[in-house]
């Protein structure tokens, strides 16, 4: 009867073409590069504090139109800000950075701000600044 483990042991084979996966080196599997992501990033997270408008900045004021620059601790995704007095009320959509200029406004007036924030996770904050802002007289 034969020794199996001395007849494998006679059988010569290169180490080399074993570690070859369709002429690729095996460290570019597709496996071993997932398992390496996994072991390096897994544990690199980071916190986003989302919460509503701290606080609002004018930075300049004309007859017809106000600039803003509003507090924030992370950027969101979508900004609706809705100035409203008594007889009248004006809705802008933002999807960009501060500052804000909010324009067609009356002279003289003074507005209520609603603040409305999205964020990617798609939690919606809303923040109401009562007497904000005022624009000049003419």
């Amino acid at each position: 009867m034969f020794n199996l483990k001395q007849l494998c042991n006679t059988i010569k084979v290169d180490k080399s073409k074993l570690n070859k996966i369709n002429d690729k080196s095996s460290n570019s599997s597709q496996k071993l590069k997932y398992s390496s992501y996994v072991k390096t990033s897994r544990h690199n997270y980071s916190k986003v504090i989302e919460t509503q408008i701290q606080n609002i900045h004018v930075i300049s004021s004309t007859s017809n139109s106000v600039i803003i620059s509003l507090e924030y601790f992370s950027k969101p995704f979508f900004i609706s800000i809705v100035l409203k007095n008594e007889n009248e009320m004006h809705t802008y959509p933002f999807y960009a950075d501060n500052p804000y200029t909010l324009i067609g406004l009356t002279p003289n007036t003074i507005y209520n701000i609603v603040i409305s924030v999205t964020y990617y996770s798609g939690n919606q904050y809303t923040s109401t600044f009562l007497n904000a802002i005022q624009t000049k007289s003419q």
